[in-house]
Formats: structure tokens, C-alpha cells, sequence
């Protein structure tokens, strides 16, 4: 009988009935988004000639402090009971069963989230003893390396931009000069997605002072940097309405200039898809390289971009709606003083147009603009009277390479 009571308390001894200490982590888990990670938590026997004691037929509990106890895992008699868990860990949490039995009532954490930072508390109870430790989480997402980019030039300025992705918490991100010092910049913006935050800073760069630019994107002792070399940037590109064909087409043109290596100029739809097009036209002047590029379009789309290849950022878009004709130039006669009466005309604009006459590079005085609309459009006409010979030009205000011209020759 005395071996029975024996028997039947070290049975009760072990699995349950005895005493124990809870250890935990002293310092913060560390882990990345996307990761799985153990959130280390066990129980000791507080008597010393107990080597362990098992948690088996023990309730372990993990639940999220900082969030009002929310069940993270729920263990209880030998079975998983997950019904109240958080919907945030369903499906990514377990305990070594296995381990149980040695007093290891650790958590498997995986796919690491970075709403998953945050104070975790571990709590054992038995049928005579209850305990818990803390366990605190920190997410830390190494992102990726800081990107340039060359958003466009005004009056040799530079404007760029710097990128950085997936970090967690928001790092550091600043601009440097070839020295090392740092520049000011805009105002940090950063935004929040399931890989962490992501980062950018604007600059506008200054060719005068230095050529060299340095990206640092810093979250303690991981830094990463990106330079450019500003040198032999140029313009940013720009869009302008030569004419229209016989078709409805509408012509159009790209430009940039200052260039130290030639540009290649794409264009682009509405959807930024690239469009079958010539070649880009180049040649080198004392600026550098320029580049042009003609383009006809017909189709519906009303919204087209054209950017510069190696810089995809550097770009400028038209939205060709309510462009009518090209000027149409139409010899009307003589007046008395044996001058050339002139008239220019355009039609099916969408809102009304300005009409200038030019000689010899200087804007002439002209007749009244003449404005009829009708169906919803605008046909305007504009004379002038030519003095002498000369080419006489015709170009609407608002889109100045948009022209017509007419040569005139001496009267004999």
C-alpha cells in the first residue's frame, strides 16, 4: 500500500501538482517581417533535486499585453483551444508539443508581421500553482538600399528623389554631398504596407556647388547609400503641338537639350505603355547633346508623356483634347497701297484661341481676331496686311510651334 501513495505522488509531482519558476528572454525578441521567430518561454521545478517538470496536462496561455490580453495561443488539456484566438494569428502560432513534457512552452511565431510588435505575456497554470513571464517583440525590417531618381530640371537645378522600402521602424534618411555633410532637403515622407515603412526624400540639387550627391538611409547600425553624379544632366523633356495632318492627326513634338551623352526620348499613352514612334533626332551644340522626337497621333487616347530613357522619371505630358486645325494661310488680295492682304485660319478648337501674325522674328500688329463657335468649337481667323517681301507667320499663342508660314516676294 505505501508503494501505491509513492507511486501516485511522484505521478502528481511531475505533471502538475508541483511548484514551479517561469523564464523568459531578459532581452527583447528580435525579428524581421516575414520571419518566423520563437518567443522563448518554460517553466523550472523549484525543487532542486527536480531535473524538470512537465507541462503537459498544464494550461498555457500567450496573449498580447499591449492589446488588451488578446489570445495570441491557448493550450488546455493536451489540446490546442484556439476558438477566442486573435484572427491576426490564426493559422501562425504552435507550441512544441514535444517539448512540453520538458517544461518548454515556447511559441512559434511565423510569417512575422510588423503589427506583431509588441509585449507578449507567457502564463502557465496548473491545477495548484500559476505563473507568467513577459516577453516583448520587436519587428525590425531591414529594407532594401536607398534608390535615385532624376525627376526633372529647371534653370540648373536637379530635382531627385530618394526612395527606400521595407523598413520597420521608420529609419533615417538624409542627403549628402560629395564631402559627406549633410544638405537640406524636403520634409521625410513615409507610408506603411504589410513589408513596413517605406521612405522618400526630395532634393533639389544645385550643379553650381557640387556634382556628386549621396542617399543615406540609416536604422541603427545598418546604414545603406546611393550616389549620382549630376554632371551632364539636361533639360527636362517638353511637349509641344506642331500641327495637324489631313487625317485629324495631331503632330507632336519632344524636346530636351544640354545633354554631356545623347538622350533617347520615348513616348508614351495613357497608361504609360511605350508607343511605336521614330527615331530620336540628336545633335551637339555648344549646350551639349539636344534630342527630338515627332510623333502623330490618332487614336482616342487624349493623354500622352514623353520621357527621357535613361531617366524614365524625367518626363512631361499634353492632353490633346479640343486641339483643332494647323493655321491655314489664304492670299485674299492687294489693298490700295499695294500691300498683301493676309488671312490665317483655324478651325475645331475646343475653346477659343489666340492667333499672332510674325516677320522676321517680330510680332506685327494685325487686324481684329474674328471668333465664330459653333457645334461647340471655335473657328477664329486673323488678318494682316504684308508690307514688302519677307516670310510672314501665323502661329497660334497658345502652342508656339504650332505655325503656318507664306514667303512673299518683291513686287515688281
Amino acid at each position: 500500500m505505501k508503494c501505491v501513495w509513492v507511486i501516485l505522488f511522484l505521478h502528481w509531482s511531475l505533471s502538475g501538482g508541483q511548484e514551479f519558476n517561469m523564464e523568459g528572454p531578459d532581452v527583447p525578441v528580435v525579428a524581421a517581417p516575414g520571419s518566423d521567430i520563437i518567443l522563448p518561454c518554460s517553466i523550472k521545478p523549484k525543487a532542486s533535486e527536480q531535473s524538470h517538470v512537465s507541462a503537459v496536462d498544464m494550461e498555457v496561455k500567450w496573449s498580447r499585453t499591449d492589446l488588451n490580453s488578446a489570445v495570441v495561443h491557448h493550450y488546455m488539456d493536451k489540446i490546442d483551444k484556439n476558438e477566442d484566438q486573435d484572427p491576426s494569428y490564426r493559422g501562425r502560432t504552435a507550441l512544441f508539443k514535444e517539448e512540453l513534457q520538458y517544461g518548454n512552452t515556447s511559441l512559434l511565431l511565423k510569417n512575422v508581421k510588423v503589427s506583431d510588435g509588441g509585449q507578449y505575456t507567457c502564463q502557465v497554470d496548473s491545477a495548484h500553482h500559476k505563473d507568467h513571464v513577459s516577453v516583448l517583440l520587436k519587428v525590425e525590417g531591414i529594407g532594401g538600399a536607398p534608390e535615385i531618381t532624376v525627376l526633372g530640371t529647371d534653370s540648373g537645378e536637379v530635382f531627385l528623389q530618394c526612395d527606400s522600402k521595407g523598413w520597420w521602424p521608420v529609419p533615417e534618411l538624409q542627403w549628402l554631398d560629395s564631402e559627406g555633410a549633410e544638405v537640406p532637403a524636403g520634409v521625410k515622407e513615409s507610408h506603411r504596407d504589410d513589408r513596413g515603412f517605406n521612405v522618400r526624400l526630395h532634393l533639389t540639387a544645385n550643379s553650381n556647388s557640387t556634382n556628386t550627391y549621396i542617399c543615406r538611409v540609416k536604422q541603427g547600425q545598418h546604414v545603406m547609400e546611393e550616389k549620382i553624379d549630376i554632371t551632364g544632366i539636361g533639360t527636362s523633356p517638353v511637349v509641344s503641338v506642331v500641327g495637324t495632318d489631313a487625317s485629324g492627326g495631331i503632330q507632336l513634338v519632344c524636346e530636351t537639350g544640354g545633354w554631356t551623352s545623347e538622350p533617347e526620348l520615348q513616348w508614351l499613352d495613357s497608361e504609360e505603355a511605350e508607343l511605336p514612334a521614330g527615331c530620336t533626332q540628336s545633335h551637339h551644340d555648344s549646350e551639349g547633346f539636344a534630342g527630338s522626337h515627332r510623333i502623330t497621333v490618332c487614336s482616342s487616347d487624349t493623354v500622352f508623356y514623353c520621357r527621357v530613357k535613361q531617366h524614365p522619371r524625367m518626363k512631361s505630358h499634353i492632353n490633346i483634347v479640343g486641339i483643332g486645325t494647323s493655321p491655314k494661310i489664304i492670299i485674299e488680295g492687294t489693298d490700295g497701297s499695294g500691300g498683301l492682304r493676309l488671312l490665317c485660319e483655324i478651325k475645331g478648337w475646343r475653346s477659343e484661341p489666340e492667333l499672332q501674325w510674325f516677320s522676321g522674328g517680330a510680332q506685327l500688329p494685325a487686324g481684329d481676331k474674328e471668333s465664330h463657335r459653333d457645334d461647340e468649337v471655335y473657328t477664329v481667323r486673323r488678318h494682316v496686311t504684308a508690307q514688302g517681301s519677307g516670310t510672314f507667320v501665323c502661329r497660334v499663342k497658345q502652342y508656339p510651334k504650332m505655325e503656318a508660314e507664306i514667303t512673299v516676294a518683291a513686287q515688281g
